[in-house]
């Protein structure tokens, strides 16, 4: 390394000085040392000055896993030479450095008096991944009750809700429902959201999900049963005819364009049914039901109501264009008779197909868990396309990625013949949706229901769900159930 400063300091000196006598030397200026950060990383970069005019971190690339958000938002520090000042589109770059998007070339100006010289920052990514799964980080696991997660404009986005028992002798609780975001997946901070058109809302509840959609953020569904707000609003249960149940007294969905600022969107949402449309019934409001967007527009499916005193399952399925009007979709099979959808399953995009792999009718039970590969392509008419091969596990509550060409699925429960229920921690690989093929993953990789997935270019980011065992008929998170928190990624090939 002595020898490479030797030589830009050597070549600097030489570009600098024009030939002249001894005493009429110019300054030398120029570029000794840099470093580039991505946004949020705790890592700096090494960037050095190997050519004229150009400083570059060929011999520290940063990590192929970092997003272009990270990059955008990178913090650039320098050395100048004695004497000398580096700025970038007027700013200087001072001790702290100066943030600069670093998906592109930057262009630097040192100045030393009357003498000004350019260069090009220019930054690179390691182009080989890193195989198979990474653990990247944790989040806080302590009471969590519900998770999710999102991608939206250029941010990672997780709604967690959490519960605190406030007084051990009456049970009485309180429930947080935070939303927090991250550039880089791994450093999170808490969004201090508010909704501006209702006085002292929360967003979600349990089993809420963000969607994207047409570049706002939604929030769509869940339910609060398990305690008080913040602002001391009472849990959704109400004395029903058969003694005090669970009720979801609205309908929940809220939209945001910053991620910050949201909008209850309850009083203006209608249903649409059979042609008639009206406002819309809280009977729709399905808790832990899937979301997901197809075709231009959101769907969600599934869930669980309550009704008689008793959760059940809920097989709603509903479309919306525009986040108010919802349409309630009668599915069909090929033949145009009625199509019963499975719960809980796993939907994902493939090609122009919607497909949707696992879940379960009825309840859970091994002669009520799917086996069968089913897609559409507008929504409401359902074709079997396949069954699963011998060997591959009956499961419901997993979760499928893809990023158009291939699909990964992971996490979700497993029950057999016996009805014996366990965690599924391996992965499988299809590139028709069809066909499955397990994929190694870290002994340390332990499965979760409901987990979470983002694709971000060729990176695929995992998020734990829930790891305990169901109970019941219908396997709704339970308030003793546990989140690990894990964060993983791997490249998407």
């Amino acid at each position: 390394m002595k020898l490479k400063s030797f030589y830009f300091l050597a070549a600097i000196a030489a570009l600098s000085f024009t030939s002249c006598s001894d005493d009429e030397k110019e300054e030398v200026v120029g570029i000794v040392a840099g470093t580039i950060t991505p946004a949020e990383s705790t890592v700096a970069y090494k960037l050095a000055p190997l050519t004229e005019g150009v400083l570059d971190n060929k011999d520290d690339s940063i990590a192929w896993d970092v997003t272009d958000a990270a990059m955008q938002e990178a913090v650039l520090k320098l050395t100048p030479t004695l004497n000398a000042t580096a700025s970038v589109g007027g700013v200087e770059v001072t001790e702290s450095g100066v943030t600069v998007d670093a998906t592109k070339p930057v262009s630097v100006q040192v100045t030393n008096g009357s003498k000004i010289v350019t260069y090009t920052v220019n930054v690179y990514r390691a182009k080989t991944a890193v195989e198979g799964l990474t653990k990247k980080a944790a989040l806080p696991a302590t009471n969590v009750v519900w998770r999710d997660f999102t991608y939206f404009k250029g941010k990672f986005y997780a709604f967690t809700v959490t519960n605190k028992i406030t007084d051990q002798t009456t049970g009485a609780a309180e429930e947080a429902y935070v939303l927090q975001r991250s550039t880089d997946g791994i450093v999170w901070t808490d969004v201090d959201y508010k909704v501006t058109n209702a006085d002292k809302e929360v967003i979600g509840g349990e089993g809420a999900r963000l969607v994207p959609f047409n570049n706002k953020l939604y929030v769509l569904l869940g339910q609060r049963v398990l305690g008080t707000d913040k602002f001391g609003n009472a849990p959704d249960v109400e004395d029903g005819w058969m003694g005090p149940s669970p009720t979801i007294p609205v309908w929940r969905a809220f939209v945001s364009d910053d991620g910050e600022n949201f909008k209850s969107l309850e009083a203006d949402s209608k249903g649409s049914f059979n042609g008639e449309t009206n406002p819309i019934s809280n009977t729709w409001n399905s808790p832990y039901a899937n979301a997901f967007v197809f075709n231009g527009a959101m769907y969600v499916y599934g869930g669980y109501m309550y009704g008689f005193g008793m959760q059940q399952m809920n097989r709603v399925l509903m479309k919306s264009t525009d986040g108010l009007t919802w349409e309630r979709i009668n599915p069909l099979d090929e033949i145009g008779a009625g199509f019963v959808i499975p719960n809980d399953g796993a939907f994902f995009t493939l090609g122009n197909k919607l497909f949707l792999i696992g879940g379960y009718r009825n309840f859970i039970g091994a002669d009520y868990v799917s086996n069968i590969v089913y897609s559409t392509t507008d929504g409401s008419t359902w074709k079997m396309e396949g069954t699963l091969a011998e060997g591959m596990p009956l499961l419901y509550q997993a979760k499928a990625f893809s990023n158009g060409s291939v699909v990964y699925l992971f996490g979700g429960e497993i029950i057999d013949a016996e009805d014996t229920r366990t965690i599924n921690n391996k992965m499988y690989r299809s590139e028709d949706g069809i066909t499955w093929t397990e994929v190694a993953v870290p002994a340390s990789f332990a499965g979760t229901r409901f987990p979470s997935a983002v694709v971000v270019g060729d990176v695929a980011w995992l998020f734990d769900g829930d790891n305990s065992i169901s109970q019941g008929y219908w396997p709704a998170p339970q308030a003793t159930d546990t989140y690990p928190g894990n964060i993983w990624n791997m490249p998407m090939k």
